[in-house]
């Protein structure tokens, strides 16, 4: 079910009552609605509370769900603190249409005894003075001198149009000044890059970070364009979203990865069904070297009786060979209470490395059912996979595209980065470990193995069916489930 806005619950009454319920309101208190956040604001739209602001805060969606309205709504909020507050937007034009002046835009937001007055500048985009307050305006584009600027609080609209319009080298330089301008700046203690963007951009960013920037990073997926309906035309929704859905361009995903076909959106559901299997998958940091090969993969998948598989959780991030272990056993536990599933932990594991990481596994169960006053034996199911080092992982992930044109891979919400990094995974691209986690989990589910691979889409195509390896993985949750939980006549 999708969520809802209060003014949604508003547009939903009968026009009669929707005007008496208005009508117990004074006329202050109705113009107040029109910019209020919290009153047009869905569940996904609300902001994290001033306590508990992250370093980089970074709001992910389609385009029309409303991330540069929830940005700005921060960003508005945050002003009252801020000292050196900035924006930086794609072009001088995006700026100006979009952030300031367009429909999600400052202008627009901002309640009408506010003077609001944006002042061009010759050094940089110009200054926009909100009740008196200096904010800085530059461009990717044409970042000029308020790029270098000392900030604490930087709206950083659409990075995904900063690649576009300037190029991924002058993208990645202005993001690389942001986040040291935005140190530099921290006058008062507080430090907030907030970003609107989409899951293309959220994954080019999360490259760029380092593993310290990663742990003070904080993703929120604003999920579908449908989603957002009430504050859409009928006309955008009829027309233009089906469009650039069917173009291909609406994720705008690398042209150039393993997943660059599959369109994200279309395959991600509200609730998964009963699952036959499921398990969390680590792909484990390569080396403890800055940058992005620290981070541990670590994604849960599961499979139900018709054989589609289902990403559910992604808990990847930097973090030490003694902590991963801890955050897997704690995901698999959760889904174990979800889904009423004993499960496994899938990990990828190089030549001569298997024992060790099944040893770190296990001990870490150990300590668990010690501290619970519990036999501390482990009895977690682990399963190892080998890999080598020049291993490809478009030839890996092949069946899993497959799978995924069949529409038998889908994703729940709030999978933005992992999306992300599965469309531009290639063999030559760094930072998949999360994309590379949730193909070695698909292919397990699914019966995949090196040497076997299954062609899924010819032979669903062929037979009207399953392909061999997922029949395969079919007959083995049929040994393994219990009696009720078998449905012949659906499988």
């Amino acid at each position: 079910m999708t969520s809802r806005a209060p003014v949604d619950d508003l547009r939903a009454l009968p026009p009669s009552i929707a005007v008496a319920v208005l009508a117990r309101l004074d006329a202050e208190e109705v113009a107040a609605l029109d910019h209020a956040h919290e009153f047009w604001a869905r569940p996904e739209q609300r902001l994290p509370a001033p306590d508990d602001l992250r370093s980089i805060e970074v709001f992910v969606g389609e385009r029309g769900t409303g991330k540069s309205w929830v940005a700005r709504a921060l960003f508005a909020r945050e002003l009252s603190r801020a000292r050196f507050p900035r924006i930086v937007a794609a072009t001088d034009a995006a700026l100006l249409a979009t952030v300031i002046n367009g429909p999600s835009g400052l202008r627009r937001w901002t309640p009408p005894h506010v003077p609001i007055e944006f002042k061009a500048s010759k050094g940089y985009a110009g200054d926009l003075l909100i009740d008196g307050r200096r904010v800085i305006c530059c461009s990717a584009a044409a970042p000029g001198q308020g790029i270098g600027i000392g900030c604490d609080i930087t709206w950083a609209d659409d990075p995904a149009a900063w690649v576009e319009s300037c190029g991924v080298a002058t993208a990645t330089r202005t993001w690389t000044e942001i986040l040291k301008s935005n140190r530099e700046g921290n006058a008062l203690g507080i430090s907030c890059v907030i970003v609107a963007t989409t899951p293309a951009g959220a994954e080019f960013l999360w490259r760029l970070l380092t593993p310290g920037e990663q742990k003070g990073a904080r993703i929120h997926d604003l999920g579908l364009v449908e989603a957002n309906a009430g504050n859409l035309t009928a006309a955008y929704l009829r027309d233009t979203v089906p469009a650039l859905r069917a173009s291909g361009e609406w994720d705008e995903g690398s042209k150039l990865g393993a997943f660059a076909e599959i369109r994200w959106a279309d395959l991600r559901v509200d609730h998964v069904p009963k699952l036959a299997r499921i398990i969390v998958f680590v792909d484990p940091a390569k080396s403890s070297r800055h940058g992005s090969s620290c981070e541990v993969g670590i994604v849960a998948a599961g499979i139900d009786v018709r054989g589609t598989v289902y990403g559910l959780a992604d808990r990847s991030g930097v973090m030490s060979a003694s902590e991963w272990p801890g955050v897997a056993l704690d995901l698999l536990d959760e889904l174990r209470h979800a889904h009423d599933l004993r499960g496994a932990v899938g990990v990828e594991v190089n030549a001569g490395g298997r024992e060790l990481l099944e040893t770190a596994i296990r001990n870490e169960e150990r300590l668990r059912r010690g501290a619970r006053g519990e036999p501390m034996v482990a009895t977690v199911e682990i399963r190892p996979v080998t890999s080598r080092p020049n291993d490809s992982k478009v030839a890996r992930a092949r069946d899993v595209v497959a799978m995924a044109k069949g529409r038998q891979v889908r994703m729940v919400h709030g999978l933005g980065v992992l999306e992300g990094q599965l469309s531009a995974l290639s063999d030559s691209a760094p930072g998949n470990d999360r994309a590379d986690a949730f193909v070695h989990a698909a292919r397990d589910l699914a019966g995949i193995s090196d040497g076997k691979a299954a062609k899924l889409e010819s032979e669903r195509e062929q037979a009207g069916t399953f392909g061999r390896a997922a029949l395969k993985s079919l007959v083995a949750m049929q040994r393994d489930a219990a009696p009720g939980d078998w449905d012949m006549e659906r499988a």
